[in-house]
């Protein structure tokens, strides 16, 4: 794997301990660990994750640009949805590109056949 998409979501912005920022380096360092390259990075900051996936304005732009990377990055599973129909909904997206969903710091790796 080599392209590397990151997502990373934000309900307030006064949480400090899941900034942005915090959530965009634990990303990076793992893409780099894993000798790929960051190919895009798509934020929803101030969306809760009870908000469907699909009407995030940062998800829907990361599902149009799905074709261009191996894999997409995410801090924690929760960033991608709160509910199991949201998540298995965007995992089915990405499946249908061939696109692996892998957590940076949670043991989440859909990118071998164990994972899938």
């Amino acid at each position: 794997m080599d392209r590397y998409g990151i997502y990373e979501r934000l309900s307030r912005v006064t949480e400090a301990s899941t900034s942005i920022e915090r959530q965009d380096e634990a990303c990076r360092v793992e893409v780099r660990r894993r000798n790929g390259r960051v190919v895009g990075v798509w934020t929803d900051e101030g969306v809760s994750g009870a908000k469907p996936p699909l009407e995030r304005p940062g998800m829907r732009e990361l599902l149009d640009h799905v074709m261009g990377m191996d894999a997409l990055m995410v801090w924690k599973i929760d960033r991608i949805a709160r509910s199991f129909l949201g998540f298995a909904e965007i995992v089915k997206k990405l499946d249908d590109h061939n696109v692996a969903l892998i957590s940076a710091t949670e043991p989440v790796d859909m990118s071998g056949p164990t994972g899938r």
